[in-house]
């Protein structure tokens, strides 16, 4: 795998911690980033216990790490552009889309998410790798 870092998004995460397969993540990566926002999108009331409780650990080990957009950074103000529409001819993309391409925007990354749509222009524009769940599961059979 690449040795830029890889910022996932929700919907990626889900599908592994969902049905316990932090193994194949742990086996292909190094660590995990996740940006905050996202962090807080996995602990809502209404997530699954078992993604919550997978996450903790995966914390706790040292696997996961958490990254906050801090405000009035270059970061902060992308994320602020891409949340708003700016970017995206008034076109919103979701909050932790938008954490993942302005923390790969600003560490050259990688964003990993399945959500094609809202992701698609930005980081085609911004040359910024992306990672679907499909790619990961594919690169773990190979």
């Amino acid at each position: 795998m690449s040795n830029k870092p890889i910022f996932y998004d929700s919907d990626v995460l889900i599908c592994f911690l969902e049905i316990d397969g932090q193994k194949i993540l742990k086996k292909l990566f190094s660590k995990v980033i996740v940006p905050e926002i996202v962090y807080v999108e996995l602990n809502r009331k209404n997530s699954p216990q078992n993604v919550k409780d997978n996450l903790k650990v995966l914390i706790g080990e040292g696997f996961v790490e958490i990254e906050k957009i801090e405000f009035a950074t270059p970061e902060y103000y992308d994320y602020t552009c891409m949340i708003e529409g700016y970017w995206t001819n008034d076109q919103p993309i979701g909050f932790g889309e938008a954490a993942t391409i302005a923390l790969a925007i600003k560490h050259f990354g990688i964003v990993a998410s399945n959500n094609l749509s809202d992701i698609d222009d930005l980081t085609r524009l911004e040359e910024i790798p992306i990672l679907t769940f499909s790619m990961i599961m594919s690169f773990a059979l190979n």
